[in-house]
């Protein structure tokens, strides 16, 4: 019965995390002046998602949190590349630590971000230029560039957003309190 109740703990939280992923990512963010997207806040709470929920859990999470942010929020191209990148991103943490902001976690931190970069500069190629002829992958490669500083400020600020809530929800001790002293 126990392990029941734990299971249904964590699948509550995980879909309260997914929802404010998909909340903060439409409704706190900064529109990039390209035109092509916007800074949010969605991925920190991925990253903070991603050190508490046991992984796959953490990876649809992340996955349905995400994607339903960018299909409410008009980029329905991006719902399957983002779900791939979210699920991804929440491999880089550590859920094993006594607290959210350790070691290991800083440097999934970094790991994330990497894939968050390399992920939608990926996508971006695919989407923006669809089906291409061999002779047109190397254009598509460099017409995606100007993307890459865009994706590199998500990266950033998600990262210090990330930082603050770790260094705040550790300091109140957040996962002993939402765990009963478990992991």
């Amino acid at each position: 019965m126990k392990k029941q109740r734990y299971t249904l703990y964590n699948i509550v939280l995980a879909s309260v995390f997914s929802a404010l992923t998909a909340l903060l990512t439409l409704f706190v963010k900064i529109p990039m002046p390209s035109g092509g997207g916007y800074v949010h806040l969605g991925d920190s709470v991925i990253f903070i998602a991603s050190c508490i929920l046991p992984t796959p859990l953490a990876m649809i999470s992340s996955a349905v949190g995400g994607s339903i942010a960018d299909f409410l929020g008009g980029f329905p191209a991006y719902v399957i590349p983002t779900f791939i990148v979210k699920a991804l991103v929440s491999l880089c943490f550590t859920k094993k630590e006594h607290k959210i902001l350790c070691k290991k976690n800083i440097i999934g931190m970094i790991l994330a971000s990497l894939i968050t970069i390399v992920g939608y500069y990926i996508a971006d190629v695919i989407i923006m230029y669809g089906a291409m002829s061999v002779t047109q992958i190397k254009y598509a490669m460099l017409s995606s560039i100007p993307n890459i500083p865009w994706n590199v400020a998500q990266a950033v600020c998600s990262s210090i957003v990330f930082v603050l809530l770790a260094t705040s929800l550790d300091k109140i001790q957040f996962k002993n309190k939402i765990f009963g002293g478990s992991k």
